[in-house]
């Protein structure tokens, strides 16, 4: 299983997510827009997949993103 981390962060409006790789574990930090707009996880999604991660394979249990549909 995938060792991952999330965190929500209101930026502004501009601002949908970062993700990155630190330690062999994929870090995100996304706005709070991912919980209820379905574009919005889906870039997000597309952000952990370009580090190489696959939300659907996801440690934390209660990321919006793991149960998302595929990007």
């Amino acid at each position: 299983m995938q060792q991952h981390a999330f965190i929500v962060l209101d930026q502004g409006p501009q601002f949908v997510g970062w993700s990155a790789t630190v330690e062999d574990k994929i870090v995100c930090v996304m706005t709070p827009k991912v919980h209820t707009d379905p574009g919005t996880r889906r870039i997000a999604r597309q952000l952990v997949q370009r580090q190489g991660g696959d939300c659907a394979a996801c440690s934390q249990i209660d990321c919006p993103l793991k149960g998302a549909a595929p990007a």
